[in-house]
């Protein structure tokens, strides 16, 4: 018996180097596309859009939905290949994503009958353009999610400029 344990030992032994060996070579055929890999993504990865929207907007998740869904229309009818990352910020805050291309919304004037802003476009190289200020005013009625809709494609039909850069 003692004599079995051993040559079982001695082949697990010469086969131990090629399954390293082995393994080694995985790790090397598995790791070496990220190494290529361009910056801030992966092999094939579309460039992104970070959306920054208020969080001092009433049913600030509703308005920034309803502006990342027409700017994905936008994006869709223009045949871009970007993707939207949505994020919240305060609207104090006016740091940008260091190196990503920034839509940002800025709102002037809120209240229970009207909702005003324009949007701020840095790309990734530092260049800012700002948009004209759209309003949404209502009548007989408090502002409600249901109209972040209207707003959010007029801000995006009143900069066209930015649509375009957002396009290329």
């Amino acid at each position: 018996m003692h004599t079995q344990v051993l040559r079982w030992q001695d082949r697990v032994r010469r086969r131990t180097p090629r399954i390293a060996g082995l393994s080694r070579l995985c790790a090397i055929v598995l790791v070496a596309p990220l190494a290529f890999a361009p910056v801030g993504g992966a092999m094939g990865a579309d460039p992104e859009v970070v959306l920054q929207c208020p969080a001092n907007a009433p049913d600030p998740d509703a308005l920034c939905a309803a502006l990342s869904a027409a700017l994905e229309t936008v994006l869709q009818d223009a045949k871009s290949t970007r993707h939207i990352r949505q994020s919240q910020i305060s609207p104090t805050d006016s740091s940008q994503t260091a190196g990503a291309d920034t839509l940002r919304l800025v709102l002037s004037d809120i209240r229970r009958d009207r909702i005003s802003g324009h949007l701020r476009w840095q790309s990734g190289d530092g260049s800012l353009r700002s948009g004209p200020e759209v309003a949404l005013d209502v009548m007989d009625t408090a502002l409600s999610a249901e109209m972040y809709p209207r707003f959010a494609r007029g801000l995006l039909q009143a900069s066209p400029e930015i649509i375009k850069d957002l396009s290329d």
